[in-house]
């Protein structure tokens, strides 16, 4: 019999939200960058629908981080923040030069999940949920 762990939802609001749990988002499709050497960084996400897009508002804002819409030029979302100090340390976690990349002693854990979910889950009905790289 195969056993496969899984990690709960439920475990999401176990603790108070922190700025850290943002780093769900950079698990699926979401960028941080750097402001060149001002010590701010910027994170932001292309999304695909408004759904996601107030979803997402919702819990940056409960990070006290506000979050702007904006439009590409090809019509998609894309949800951002100003750049910020309080960023940096994420920027530097994530990025291994230009590419973005999972940090060595990372450890995902409900909120974080959630996040992820937020930005790219789609429901399945076998798996329960297809999260978007």
């Amino acid at each position: 019999m195969l056993h496969v762990a899984q990690i709960s939802f439920f475990s999401a609001e176990a603790r108070d939200v922190r700025l850290e749990d943002l780093a769900g988002l950079l698990c699926g499709p979401a960028q941080i960058v750097r402001f060149g050497s001002s010590g701010t960084a910027r994170l932001s996400i292309v999304l695909s629908d408004q759904r996601r897009a107030d979803a997402l508002r919702a819990a940056f804002a409960a990070r006290n981080v506000t979050a702007e819409l904006a439009t590409t030029e090809c019509g998609s979302t894309v949800l951002r923040t100003a750049f910020r100090r309080d960023l940096v340390k994420l920027a530097d976690q994530w990025a291994n030069g230009a590419v973005k990349s999972v940090p060595e002693d990372f450890a995902l854990d409900g909120a974080l999940l959630g996040m992820w979910v937020l930005a790219a889950g789609v429901p399945d009905r076998r798996a329960g949920y297809l999260l978007g790289l």
